[in-house]
């Protein structure tokens, strides 16, 4: 406590009385209550910044996809006049060689700080090799220049690759396939056999990867792909097809049902010629199969025993020369059914066509047969050992075509027996191939290096100027609608203008910007004005600016120079289909 005054000394008076008054401070409070709306307007910037790496090795992402929406509160909108007002921020970039894309000058208001302090932010990540991810941090705990990670998985792919003679174009079953791929350090070596139908399925391969896959056969030379894993998905079959050079004479022979003189697909042969040894060949789905030996004397004799369950054992046996030189029906072992059997048949939905190499499983009273039948050449396959009161039921599985599980099932045998072929006909429909991913999108309106404020849509209008003045920009749409301070959103034939930045009004900077965008503009044209609305120096002289349209990637600039208290228009933007 402090007081003031001056006391005068009297020899003839023996007392004094001093009286303190307390000083009152209420007027500072009530001052400070009429300053805190003021600081609930005032705004403040960060650097956000976000780093996208793939998930196992943590290696950086170049050119991800990346969006960032974040919610603006605002105690009072001073170009809307509305209280507690909200809005969506949503801002776009490209991560650059090091993963990391950077939203600079992400403003915020004290008053979203001091009373919005939990509200979360979305942020997505995508891109055509990988998988997407998404986060949902607060925004500020998005700490300023400090990077926050989106781990992407890896996209893969599976593909059928086929393995045929180079000579006669026919699938070569058991051929060894092998590949590797390689993307981001991470390589991966499968092996795995081409089936009847000279099919193999590559699984899990990274779509933007790179493949080399190799097959091998005893008698033929082996065959390589060496290419991009994108490029093999969207390419035809025989861009897949590795095609096999014999180097051996080749014993070439057929297995056909005895009685219904189709071919077998899937049969083994043990083929053995002179003192050499059991070489076993399996008749791919044309009932063919070859056999290659060394250094096969001509005059040697060759033997053939065929086998296939539910068939009996067939016996061949010829001299080399003869039998190479022989027709085919002379190279034809039939085998004869052990039992009554029936024939089934696949064929694609729609079309009714045989699809020969479909994989079989045959379900018998509930018990599943160990060995699958495979379709031949016309789409057909037999199936043996089933008696009239059995129940039968099939799932037909082949690349490229969704599996059927319920043409077939639970069937008595004896009604598929007495009924016709189209009762045993297995359906499948064909798997459109899927289409090829779009391709990266033009780089966002937004560039990167924080060029312009606000947000970008198919269209964006932005307004720049170097003083502390207050210029705002105005655009009038084809349907006549005046979009500013006052009016900020405005839809015209289904596309919404909003003006998202506003500067200089109660706060200055020196570097302003004024933003307007459309995510999808409507048709027609665009009439774009500057007013210089007030002076914020005593300069009288005239405030030049520049205005950037930017349409889907495209940029056009416009510049000019306005006084005060004009409004002048500056260009007629038109926007086509």
């Amino acid at each position: 406590m402090h007081a003031k005054g001056k006391i005068v000394f009297n020899e003839n008076q023996t007392e004094y009385i001093l009286r303190v008054k307390k000083r009152s401070y209420w007027w500072l409070l009530w001052f400070l209550l009429l300053l805190l709306p003021l600081f609930l307007l005032l705004h403040c910037q960060k650097e956000v910044r976000f780093k996208v790496v793939e998930e196992v090795t943590n290696q950086a992402v170049q050119e991800s996809e990346v969006t960032f929406s974040y919610p603006v509160r605002e105690f009072f909108d001073v170009k809307s006049f509305k209280f507690l007002s909200y809005e969506t921020q949503k801002l776009q970039g490209k991560t650059d060689a090091n993963g990391i894309v950077v939203f600079q000058n992400v403003s915020y208001s004290l008053f979203s700080r001091l009373f919005y302090s939990s509200e979360k932010t979305f942020v997505t990540a995508s891109s055509h090799c990988f998988l997407g991810d998404s986060l949902n941090p607060l925004f500020f705990e998005l700490k300023d220049k400090i990077e926050t990670l989106l781990k992407l998985p890896i996209r893969y792919v599976n593909l059928n690759f086929l393995v045929i003679d180079k000579d006669d174009k026919q699938p070569i079953p058991s051929a060894n396939v092998s590949w590797k791929t390689e993307m981001m350090g991470q390589i991966d070596t499968p092996t795995d056999s081409a089936d009847a139908a000279g099919i193999v399925i590559a699984k899990k391969l990274p779509y933007c990867g790179n493949l080399s896959i190799i097959a091998s056969h005893y008698g033929y030379e082996n065959d390589t792909i060496t290419a991009k894993v994108k490029d093999l998905t969207e390419a035809a079959l025989e861009k897949r097809t590795l095609k096999l050079k014999p180097i051996k004479k080749m014993v070439t022979f057929l297995v056909k049902n005895l009685t219904t003189k189709q071919p077998i697909a899937g049969a083994n042969v043990a083929l053995k010629i002179a003192s050499q040894r059991t070489r076993t060949i399996q008749t791919n789905t044309n009932g063919i199969g070859k056999g290659a030996f060394d250094d096969v004397f001509i005059l040697a004799e060759m033997t053939l025993l065929a086998q296939k369950s539910f068939f009996y054992d067939t016996t061949k046996v010829a001299r080399v020369d003869k039998f190479i030189a022989s027709s085919e029906e002379e190279r034809t072992l039939y085998l004869r059914p052990r039992m009554q059997n029936v024939a089934f048949r696949n064929i694609e939905q729609g079309t009714n066509t045989p699809i020969p190499g479909v994989k079989n499983e045959i379900t018998v009273n509930g018990t599943l047969r160990p060995n699958a039948e495979m379709s031949s050449s016309d789409g057909s396959f037999n199936v043996a050992g089933v008696f009239g009161d059995d129940k039968i039921s099939i799932r037909a599985t082949k690349f490229g075509y969704e599996d059927n599980n319920t043409t077939i099932k639970d069937k008595k045998f004896s009604d598929l027996l007495s009924g016709s072929q189209n009762d045993r006909d297995i359906p499948m429909k064909r798997i459109p191939p899927p289409p090829p991913p779009p391709p990266p999108p033009p780089p966002p309106p937004q560039n990167n290096d924080g060029e312009f404020q606000g947000q970008g849509g198919d269209l964006r209008i932005n307004l720049k100027w170097s003083t502390i003045d207050d210029l705002d920009l105005y655009v009038v749409d084809p349907c006549g609608n005046e979009i500013y301070y006052k009016r900020r959103s405005k839809t015209c034939n289904g596309g919404t203008g909003k003006l998202d930045i506003d500067a200089n009004f109660l706060l200055y900077t020196p570097r302003p910007q004024e933003n307007t965008y459309w995510e999808a503009p409507a048709v027609g044209e665009y009439k774009i004005y500057v007013h210089y609305f007030q002076s914020h120096t005593r300069s009288s002289a005239p405030v030049r600016f520049n205005i950037a349209v930017i349409y889907k990637g495209r940029r056009q600039d416009f510049s000019g120079e306005v006084t005060k208290n004009q409004k002048v228009l500056v260009a007629t933007y038109t926007v086509t289909n």
